[in-house]
Formats: structure tokens, sequence, C-alpha cells
């Protein structure tokens, strides 16, 4: 099924001339595109975000070289998951480590 095809039924342009004998406008057609895109879009929103971060991507999310990352792995500061030989980070592990190196202002 291609996109315009899941458009509502009957919706169908003629061009930019006013519609004729209940046809819709372009501009109809294009706003309930826009509409429709966005709709999935949002239903995208179901998808469960990932948990296990690798390395690299919990260096991105900390903001921090990767040797750090290995180094805290290494003195058991942040938990590691393994998965056969690969070593993964929890995210909620992740934040608990953030949520404790917080400082209180004075």
């Amino acid at each position: 099924m291609n996109f315009l095809t899941s458009l509502e039924p009957g919706l169908t342009a003629k061009s930019d001339q006013p519609p004729v004998n209940g046809a819709v406008s372009l501009s109809q057609l294009i706003e309930q595109a826009c509409t429709t895109v966005v709709n999935r879009a949002m239903q995208a929103s179901h998808i469960t975000p990932r948990r296990l971060f690798t390395t690299a991507e919990t260096a991105r999310y900390l903001m921090l070289p990767e040797p750090e990352i290995e180094k805290l792995m290494t003195k058991k500061e942040l938990p590691v998951v393994r998965i056969g030989r690969r070593s993964m980070l929890d995210v909620h592990d992740i934040d608990a480590w953030i949520a404790s190196h917080k400082e209180r202002a004075a």
C-alpha cells in the first residue's frame, strides 16, 4: 500500500483549482497527508525504549570518554550486564549513578 492510498477514502486531488463535485483541493489533500504522517509518528511512541546501553552509548549518554566508562565498570562503580562476551549497562543503573553523584548547592 502506498502512502496516498492509505489516506482517508475518497480523497483525490484534481489540481489547485477549487473543489468541484465533492472533490478535495490539493491543499486539503496535503493537509490530510501531513495529519496522517504526524498521527503515525505519534503512534510509534508505543515502542519500548532500550534499557541496555553499550559502553559507547553510555559514554555519549554521560558525555564522558569511553575509557572513563570502562574504568568505572572495572572499579564496579557502574554495574555491568554480561550478555555472552558483551558488557552492557542498564540505563537504570546509569541514572542511579548520576543521582548518587549529585552535589547539593551550599
